[in-house]
């Protein structure tokens, strides 16, 4: 696997990211669709029926706008569960001497998330996930650390353009 690096979070673990493309995050988009525009029908002139967009006064207006709010708030979560997931290769807890891509067999959600309840899925993936957010990144200097390696962060991710190349934009043309 290229491209993978090694970072010591704040607690002393060891972890190992990798950069997620963002046209990996597809799959996603297309797990969780978009509410469509709500239309209704209105009386013609003629007296006939044509659909027309919902008025913004209307509660099918309204009730878009709710949905709309709890999507991007759903897709939001699940683009960051699987860049998470895609981008955690794995950890060690004992400086590098064994490596794991998976919570412990016996770990439990603590019980501030269950009274807020937080269950244990049954997904081993969305499982793995639970544990990096809450085991793992403890910090917001984690978190930023993280984030920067797997592209999770706008405009921070990894990048393919060089100093060169940076510098030659800078450069007024001669």
């Amino acid at each position: 696997m290229h491209n993978v690096e090694e970072i010591e979070l704040t607690s002393g673990v060891l972890v190992r990211c990798r950069p997620v493309s963002p046209l990996a995050v597809g799959p996603v988009y297309k797990a969780i669709p978009e509410p469509d525009f709500p239309m209704e029908n209105v009386r013609s002139a003629a007296g006939g029926s044509e659909e027309h967009p919902a008025l913004p006064e209307s509660e099918a207006h309204d009730k878009y706008y709710r949905e709309l709010r709890d999507y991007r708030n759903r897709i939001g979560e699940a683009i960051m569960d699987f860049k998470l997931n895609y981008g955690i290769v794995s950890w060690s807890y004992d400086g590098g001497e064994s490596w794991t891509d998976m919570p412990p067999d016996d770990w439990e959600i603590p019980f501030a998330l269950k009274h807020w309840g937080v269950e244990m899925p049954e997904d081993r993936y969305e499982k793995r996930v639970l544990y990096i957010k809450n085991e793992l990144i403890l910090s917001d200097e984690d978190d930023e650390e993280i984030s920067n390696i797997i592209g999770s962060r706008p405009g921070k991710g990894p990048s393919t353009i060089t100093p060169e190349e940076i510098q030659a934009q800078l450069d007024p043309i001669s």
